[in-house]
């Protein structure tokens, strides 16, 4: 018998626009380029 104990990843929930866009970017960088390019502002 193997036993196996995976990890526990811990989900972060993002509830505001600008806490779902830092997430957003983390995963993905380019979309901070994008914002600045185009001047946009998250409210």
């Amino acid at each position: 018998m193997t036993v196996r104990v995976s990890e526990a990843n811990e989900h972060i929930r993002a509830y505001s626009q600008v806490e779902r866009f830092q997430l957003m970017s983390q995963k993905n960088p380019h979309l901070m380029k994008l914002k600045e390019a185009f001047g946009l502002e998250l409210g």
